[in-house]
């Protein structure tokens, strides 16, 4: 997938450890010396950077693009690699021929997270992991989301679209069961709802699955199976669409649609159309810029990234602001300026910012 550009992405520059929009150059040759531009920019010529993701989901895309932004200000050289559907050994071997063909740091999608212990560890290059972690290896500092909170805030947008006194049941499907990353979403789904709505159940971890064709296939059935349903959650990026053409196919259909992923720009269209109550999204854009830039001060400056979780918070999706969100996915110059108080504030002091492994909800697997 190319990742398209503005010409105002070249325009931001790591100062002092924040972002600021100024004139300056993609070159990193434009004076100074070390690590730093005459303007006091972080000068990060001939370093190359990768971003390995276990499969080009909308997630990854915004990853990426945040990874390539980082990379463009400061002089260094991107790569994006990983297999088109989610297929871990081939993400693996992505990853060490990446090493093998340069890559100065790496940004690391590492699920399932045991597999990626070795190839982590066994790399020689620093490596950030995003979205999911790889415990007990090498790569100790992590950017991503609580996941848990994916659930929390899906749940109050179902909570203000709901019915008053509306009762039943939610359904949830998992396209890999018991993964945590997803398990924890659910999670968060269920306890903030029933706890809204009492008189409101939620039954979650129906299997789906990843494959595309079957993921229609199983959602078919459980919609099927629950014609009174108030609603349905998915997980994976696979669910959204496969949801929206049941309840489009569906006479009448009055159940609530929700997900934890899949924001991609034809999915949100459909936040505005009605068919979606919410899509609650990572941030992707800043899981990849942090990352890269962490990764590129520890290249460059020899500063070693804080050891343990960065919050790079959670957007929920509505009819509000979809237009703001898609706006941001096809032009993703603007993604710096929409995050560019979290970034900063990150930058600015990154052990400040950081919090146990042990606090961050589903962020892992193992």
């Amino acid at each position: 997938m190319k990742i398209t550009r503005t010409r105002a992405v070249t325009a931001l520059l790591v100062v002092g450890g924040t972002l600021l929009a100024g004139c300056g150059s993609d070159s990193a040759d434009s004076g100074g010396s070390g690590g730093t531009r005459a303007d006091g920019t972080l000068n990060a010529g001939g370093k190359k950077i990768v971003y390995a993701s276990f499969y080009r989901a909308p997630l990854a895309q915004n990853i990426a693009g945040g990874a390539k932004d980082a990379a463009t200000a400061t002089g260094a050289s991107f790569d994006w690699v990983g297999p088109a559907n989610i297929d871990p050994p081939t993400a693996v071997k992505n990853f060490q021929d990446a090493v093998a063909a340069g890559a100065d740091g790496v940004i690391v999608g590492a699920f399932p997270s045991e597999i990626w212990r070795v190839p982590i560890d066994r790399a020689g290059v620093p490596v950030v992991t995003a979205d999911v972690y790889s415990a007990g290896s090498k790569a100790t500092t992590h950017v991503a989301p609580d996941k848990y909170e994916l659930g929390v805030q899906l749940a109050n947008a179902f909570d203000k679209a709901l019915p008053a006194g509306a009762s039943g049941t939610i359904y949830g499907g998992i396209c890999v069961p018991e993964l945590p990353a997803l398990v924890t979403p659910q999670r968060g789904f269920a306890e903030t709802i029933t706890k809204l709505r009492p008189e409101v159940k939620f039954t979650g971890d129906l299997p789906t699955d990843v494959d595309p064709s079957k993921n229609f296939t199983q959602w078919q059935r459980i919609v099927q199976q629950h014609p009174d349903a108030l609603g349905f959650i998915g997980q994976c990026d696979q669910d959204v669409p496969n949801l929206i053409k049941l309840r489009k196919d569906t006479a009448g259909a009055t159940f609530l649609l929700g997900a934890t992923s899949g924001d991609g720009v034809e999915n949100i269209e459909e936040i505005k159309a009605g068919n979606l109550v919410a899509i609650a999204s990572q941030n992707g854009w800043p899981e990849g810029y942090l990352g890269a830039m962490l990764l590129l001060r520890k290249l460059v400056n020899g500063t070693e990234p804080p050891k343990g979780w960065i919050d790079t918070g959670i957007t929920l999706i509505t009819k509000e602001n979809a237009d703001t969100v898609i706006a941001r996915i096809k032009d993703p110059s603007l993604s710096a300026t929409q995050f560019k108080s979290l970034v900063d504030k990150v930058l600015a002091d990154p052990a400040a910012a950081t919090k146990p492994y042990t606090d961050c909800r589903g962020c892992g697997n193992g």
